[in-house]
Order: structure tokens, then sequence, then C-alpha cells
């Protein structure tokens, strides 16, 4: 049997890739990652560990990742301020990644004390900006400027 075409061969691989497509269980929703397809997800979620909880694609942060987030589960880590091991909760990360939309390769570094004194920290500073530059200037602060 002779070869086809290149044009006919083109065509055929274009039927192909429609005929697979059409195949697919249901419509990908506009939030999935690129290379999550429903098979993949379902086989992903069959692994689930007891206790975790899933993640919902649609309320994270846009990250073009190969690799998507399926569930949250408890991450033991030691912060890098007291050295002390701490537990960075699935409930954590859901809020983290779902509510406040922080990117998904972020993870916590410091355990909830020494975040609390971080912000702590930023909150004072930022009222002593806010007291700096509210403050009526000295008289003679133009006579001290320099002059470029």
């Amino acid at each position: 049997m002779p070869a086809k075409p290149k044009s006919e061969r083109k065509k055929t691989k274009l039927k192909r890739l429609a005929n697979a497509k059409g195949n697919l269980v249901r419509e990908l929703p506009a939030h999935w990652p690129r290379f999550a397809t429903p098979d993949y997800y379902a086989w992903m979620m069959a692994r689930m560990p007891k206790g975790a909880i899933e993640a919902d694609w649609s309320k994270h942060q846009p990250h073009n990742s190969y690799g998507p987030i399926f569930w949250y589960e408890d991450k033991e880590n030691t912060c890098v301020q007291c050295g002390v091991q701490f537990v960075f909760t699935k409930e954590e990360q859901q809020q983290w990644y779902e509510e406040y939309k922080i990117p998904i390769y972020a993870k916590a570094n410091r355990c909830s004390k020494c975040r609390a004194i971080v912000r702590h920290d930023k909150r004072l500073q930022r009222e002593h900006m806010m007291e700096m530059a509210n403050r009526v200037p000295h008289p003679n602060q133009a006579f001290f400027k320099r002059s470029t």
C-alpha cells in the first residue's frame, strides 16, 4: 500500500486529536491546570491521605504549575527565627493559599509565635512612620537640605 501524502497524514492526525478530545469525561473547568485531566485528578484523589483537606483550584492565585496541589495535609517544619519544630497545619495552608491568595510555592518558615512578633514589629514601624510623616517640619529644615 503506498504511503499517504503528507497533507492527508496531517488531516488524519487532526481527526484523531479531535476524537480524543471528544472522548473526555467532561470539559475541564477554566481554573484547572493545563496538565490535570479528569482521569489524573481522579487517580490522585483516590490516593488522598485520610484527614487531608481537598484543595479548591478555583481559589488559588494563578501559578502556571505543572503539578498543582491536590490536598492540604499537616507539614512539620523548623522555625528559622527560634529553631523550634512546628506544624504548618492543613487549615493554615488552606487559608494562606485560598483566602489570602499566597502563591502555592510559599511555605511557613516561622512558627506562629514568631510570625506574631514579626507582624507586631511591622505594625509598630508603620505607626512610627505615620507619626514621622505627620510631624510638623523644623523651621530651619529647608536651610539644611542639600541643593543639587
